[in-house]
């Protein structure tokens, strides 16, 4: 017989005797197969708490939990307390603990722990978190475990691995009314482990993740909530404070997070933390609603890893909305590990971000939509190392790389989205899009201008829609995507005088070193798609005249204008301006004096070339792609 048996036995024929009416006492049930012990105690005011789970003895003579504990589905903090449970966020290492549900635990050690507990660790384990990892080691099945108000010290990850569990706290509509766990360790907060079947979750409701002061680092690897194995994780309702990385979902599917608010300690922006970054190979469905991170480099990370895997998939059907990201470099990250694989599907919907650097970066993807969104650049901190001077919304490839291998995106919507600067910041376009990408429709945006314009509250280096320098090789996936189509329309320049009326730097192009986009080196190919972008810049007058009276009306561009033409000179030249065509576009020229014939020397994709019979002269011309 082992001593703790005996020492049990012996409880059972002397506590009542021993012990007086207002000391707590061991009751035993033994109306079942097995013969259970119970604290009770008399004096404790919550009904609840007299009797406490102690332990049972079954049919065979061997110490174990009470029934309801080793098959339970639901605990509550109650039955948490027959494990030692306190959460009053005191530190309380199990070797430091001398008692135990009247049991003397002085010297206990960690295997005598384990018989008692068996999910602790070690004899540094804080009893709060060994408690309830005992709770879940002792179920056989998916559980639920509900905490009341309190706080509760982890020294260690808390790891939930083969079996669904979701902890709940008590709800946040009061301040006092929170479940906090505070990490006092280097390591992971909350894990889901890499193991877990398929039928296996995690879900976290209802609670505070906090790391404790002594570990903040700016360049820590921890994460507070890291889901190994994300199979239709639930996050609802989570604060986490502190931790450099929030949340870290791998091959995530069917996930959906709620109203998760992560906070970075970092008010001076130095650290290169990411608040979710959601990663892996065959990911669908997965949602962020109603959430934010603040302070972090990188706020939303979506990156697929497929890489190694011919024929794989990687991350599809992806919904962040109402949404937000707050003093971050850059809000949005799409990218893909394989130029053969572009993720599929995202929506970006009514967000509300601040940035230095970029809102949105994607290098490979398709079918993305952004709107309903209002976009503030913010002016970098001195001191911090989060970059700015960046393209805002930039999509394909990588600014400054070139070359056939650079990833592409295809199928893009951006519309009805508002873009400011009102504190300031640098920027170098709004808009970038890379020469890989296809079938982009920008509608219906406002941009106040007067952030962008040099003395204003920031300066733009560049241009407000561009288009780089990169070459495009055969058209992706044809079937389906409106080849190099780029348009642009209903964009309300804010702060202008004529708000429909572009500014001077509103649309940039880098020269095409191929001349055009060079499908098998035909320009033509390429006029039967609607590239409205082009046609929007201003054109200006070339060698037209020698005399003063020539110029180029108002609101004339490449599209279409009206050219004052004084009629001395043998030809007159209209320049495209910026970005000029990357076809050679089909154009007419006119007189508008019925007795003045136009003839048309030349067209590239740079200017018209025309002389006339007669002058002064108005001439109307117009340019198409088809």
């Amino acid at each position: 017989m082992t001593r703790l048996l005996a020492f049990i036995l012996a409880v059972f024929t002397t506590a009542a005797v021993a012990q007086t009416k207002d000391t707590p006492t061991f009751q035993i049930d033994g109306s079942g197969a097995t013969r259970c012990v119970y604290v009770w105690d008399p004096n404790n005011t919550t009904a609840t708490d007299k009797g406490l789970p102690f332990g049972c003895i079954d049919g065979k003579g061997a110490w174990n939990l009470p029934p309801g504990l080793r098959n339970a589905r639901t605990i509550n903090e109650t039955d948490l307390r027959g494990y030692g449970y306190v959460g009053d966020g005191t530190s309380r290492p199990l070797s430091s603990v001398a008692i135990l549900n009247g049991r003397s635990t002085a010297g206990w050690t960690l295997a005598q722990w384990q018989a008692a507990l068996p999910g602790a660790q070690a004899l540094t384990d804080n009893i709060d978190e060994a408690a309830i990892a005992s709770a879940i080691s002792a179920s056989t099945g998916d559980l639920t475990i509900n905490l009341g108000p309190g706080t509760i010290v982890l020294t260690r990850p808390l790891i939930l691995c083969g079996k669904t569990v979701m902890l709940q706290g008590a709800s946040l509509l009061s301040y006092n009314a929170v479940t906090k766990f505070v990490v006092r360790h280097a390591g992971n907060g909350i894990e889901h482990c890499a193991s877990a079947p398929q039928s296996s979750r995690m879900e976290l409701r209802n609670l505070d993740i906090d790391l404790d002061d002594t570990f903040r680092s700016a360049s820590s690897g921890s994460w507070a909530i890291y889901d190994r194995t994300a199979n239709w994780t639930r996050l609802d309702n989570i604060v986490v404070t502190d931790f450099n990385n929030c949340a870290r979902l791998f091959n995530p599917s069917g996930t959906v997070a709620t109203r998760v608010q992560c906070r970075h300690f970092d008010g001076s922006y130095v650290n290169n933390g990411i608040g979710f970054l959601y990663e892996g190979t065959n990911s669908f469905e997965n949602k962020i609603y109603d959430s934010g991170p603040n302070g972090f480099k990188q706020s939303y990370v979506l990156n697929s890893l497929v890489a190694g895997f011919p024929g794989a998939i990687g991350l599809e059907d992806f919904t962040i909305q109402n949404s937000g990201c707050g003093h971050t470099e850059t809000c949005i990250t799409v990218d893909s590990d394989s130029r053969t694989y572009g993720p599929l599907f995202f929506k970006f919907i009514g967000m509300s971000a601040e940035a230095t650097g970029q809102f949105v970066r994607a290098r490979s993807c398709t079918d993305m939509v952004i709107r309903d969104g209002i976009w503030l650049v913010s002016k970098k901190a001195g001191g911090s190392t989060f970059a700015n001077n960046l393209p805002l919304f930039e999509f394909g490839g990588d600014n400054g790389a070139n070359g056939s291998n650079t990833p592409n995106c295809a199928m893009i919507r951006v519309n009805d989205n508002m873009i400011f600067a009102p504190s300031g910041g640098d920027i170098q376009d709004v808009f970038r899009v890379n020469r890989r990408t296809t079938d982009v429709v920008f509608a219906n945006n406002q941009i106040g201008t007067a952030g962008f314009t040099a003395g204003g509250n920031g300066s733009m280096s560049g241009y407000y829609y561009y288009l780089s320098d990169y070459t495009h090789p055969s058209l992706d996936k044809p079937s389906f995507t409106r080849a190099n189509s780029i348009t642009e329309y209903g964009t309300y320049w804010r702060d202008q005088a004529t708000p429909f009326l572009p500014p001077t730097n509103a649309y940039g192009s880098a020269t095409d070193p191929s001349g055009g986009f060079g499908l098998d080196n035909s320009e033509r190919a390429y006029t039967r798609y609607d590239i409205q972008m082009f046609g929007r810049a201003k054109t200006t007058l070339g060698t037209c005249s020698t005399g003063t009276g020539s110029a180029m009306a108002p609101g004339s561009t490449n599209a279409s204008g009206t050219v004052h033409d004084d009629g001395t000179g043998t030809s007159c030249v209209i320049n495209f301006g910026t970005p000029k065509f990357n076809f050679v576009p089909r154009c007419q020229v006119r007189a508008r004096t019925g007795s003045v014939q136009i003839s048309i020397t030349s067209i590239t994709q740079n200017a018209i070339t025309y002389t006339r019979s007669a002058g002064p002269v108005d001439v109307d011309y117009s340019c198409s792609a088809n």
